[in-house]
């Protein structure tokens, strides 16, 4: 909704005046947002196929993921006008929502967060119970 309000630009895909300490900053997000992909490893005891589901699972959801990020980000910063007023906003897309006159999305966006939290804490709880139990049948925890 937002690029066909504010239409498209290049002026996201050419930043100016980033700084090292901006760089080093969105590069410890970056690497945060990449973590957890790997989890679908630990399902590979239960899966009918590891050698090629396993890889085409952590690989696709990296690449969904990180093409939803960059298709947002860009959606986020043409919106704001730039960089800084996206910044200096706490809530981003709920401002964005309400700036389009679609107050209603601000609550879909907001349970859209709380889903995404329950099912990373879900994901993290799975990863850490096949773990648990491929421990407990090598014998190294009772």
């Amino acid at each position: 909704m937002v690029l066909l309000r504010h239409g498209f630009s290049l002026a996201p895909l050419v930043p100016t005046g980033i700084t090292v300490q901006q760089v080093v900053s969105g590069m410890v997000l970056a690497t945060l947002g990449f973590v957890g992909f790997e989890s679908a490893a630990c399902l590979s005891v239960e899966a009918k196929d590891p050698q090629r589901t396993i890889p085409r699972a952590v690989t696709g959801s990296a690449l969904l993921a990180g093409a939803l990020y960059l298709y947002s980000s860009y959606a986020q910063i043409i919106g704001f006008g730039g960089a800084d007023n996206l910044a200096a906003d706490a809530t981003p897309l709920n401002t964005l929502a309400d700036g389009l006159g679609v107050h209603w999305l601000a609550l879909v966006i907001d349970l859209g967060a709380v889903a995404s939290n329950f099912a990373c804490v879900t994901g993290s709880l799975t990863a850490a119970s096949r773990v648990l139990r491929a421990m407990g049948e090598s014998q190294l925890v009772h």
